[in-house]
């Protein structure tokens, strides 16, 4: 049996999406699998009939009472893997990774295989840690080359790593000096596809936080109406820079240009994805970038940053636009250069349809991981 393990599925997101329509086809296709967490929202898990999940529940990460009872919570998970009897693990993202190393540094005969969505940002991304404010930064600081030690061997008791793109393998080699195998995330080519037309504006979506980058989509807003073209952009999702980003844009005179709608439902998404004129994705250095892949599906162009994942499975000039990575200017070039090209939006919308399901169907990287999981000697057979 692959057991999946992951932290908890309490809020949507790109790695919980991942487990959830692997684990489910995986196991529609007669493979043994299970899901191990803390907990999960019923709204997110309900459309998953086949995998069968085991909650343990307990404080979220995010919590301080999970790391004061952390000894016991590993504890009770060490208990649960033995009794599911899993033949193969197969962690997720961060602290469920090491749950697992710490179960394999006791069972060494228990295949282990990563899935890799990021190493640590916490641990490895100064950035990240420059973000942080107060005694908590001074801390992080300090204790930071004891906890990068820490990363290194835990992550050393992974038999196997795979990881969400090229970019990523590039930062695992660079930190743990293994090799990893690309397995690229999808995306429901059955759900996600073209709507009927396409309405005059951009679409920007994804938690409102510095390291997102959004500011830059409104700067370059605001300089391609200083060139004379007035843009409207509307821009999903919530987060600690909400207000911040609305003060940039009031302080940019683009409040009749720009719109905040919150969190989106998945089909209040669907529908801005299928409607926008194109995407703009500025994050820089994402590991992977589900938005861009979803926008493509849906038959709408995308503009990325020319760097991590984005870069990787965006064709410039084909399904999208690279832009330079922090450049507003060059942003705005490229704003302006797809919103004045209706012939350019239309060859791109069908390729990046095209793109999308060549390579990114949730049944292709299911193929995958199988051929992965059958392959181990004298496991899944």
């Amino acid at each position: 049996m692959v057991l999946f393990v992951f932290p908890h599925f309490t809020y949507p997101g790109g790695a919980g999406k991942f487990v959830l329509e692997t684990a489910d086809r995986l196991a529609k296709r007669g493979l043994d699998t299970a899901v191990l967490a803390l907990s999960g929202n019923a709204d997110i898990i309900s459309g998953y009939p086949h995998i069968r999940f085991h909650f343990i529940g307990g404080p979220l990460p995010n919590t301080f009472a999970h790391w004061i009872g952390f000894a016991g919570l590993a504890k009770r998970i060490e208990q649960t893997i033995s009794e599911l009897r899993a033949d193969v693990l197969f962690p997720q993202v961060f602290p469920a990774n090491y749950w697992s190393f710490l179960y394999k540094r006791s069972h060494s005969d228990i295949p282990c295989i990563w899935y890799c969505q990021e190493p640590s940002a916490f641990v490895h991304n100064l950035d990240v840690i420059m973000g942080l404010k107060g005694p908590i930064k001074g801390a992080a600081l300090i204790s930071n080359p004891f906890f990068q030690w820490l990363d290194r061997k835990l992550v050393s008791y992974a038999d196997t790593i795979l990881v969400n793109s090229q970019y990523t393998a590039g930062q695992v080699k660079k930190i743990y000096h293994r090799p990893a195998t690309v397995v690229y995330p999808g995306v429901d080519i059955e759900r996600y596809t073209p709507g009927q037309c396409k309405e005059e504006f951009v679409f920007v979506i994804g938690r409102l936080t510095r390291f997102k980058r959004i500011d830059l989509a409104l700067k370059a807003i605001a300089v391609a109406k200083q060139r004379g073209d007035r843009i409207p952009l509307i821009i999903g999702g919530d987060g600690e820079e909400r207000a911040n980003l609305m003060k940039l844009a009031q302080r940019l005179k683009l409040n009749d240009q720009v719109q905040f709608v919150g969190r989106l439902s998945d089909e209040e998404l669907l529908s801005y994805l299928r409607r926008a004129k194109f995407v703009v994705f500025p994050t820089t250095n994402e590991p992977f970038g589900l938005v861009p892949v979803e926008a493509m599906a849906c038959g709408t162009p995308v503009i990325v940053s020319d760097s991590g994942g984005p870069r990787e499975t965006v064709i410039q000039g084909e399904t999208g636009l690279l832009f330079k990575a922090g450049s507003d200017v060059d942003l705005a070039d490229k704003i302006q250069l797809m919103w004045n090209n209706g012939d350019l939006i239309n060859r791109m919308s069908f390729r990046a349809r095209k793109h999308a399901e060549e390579k990114f169907g949730w049944d292709g990287v299911a193929d995958k991981l199988a051929k992965i999981f059958q392959e181990l000697p004298g496991r899944m057979q």
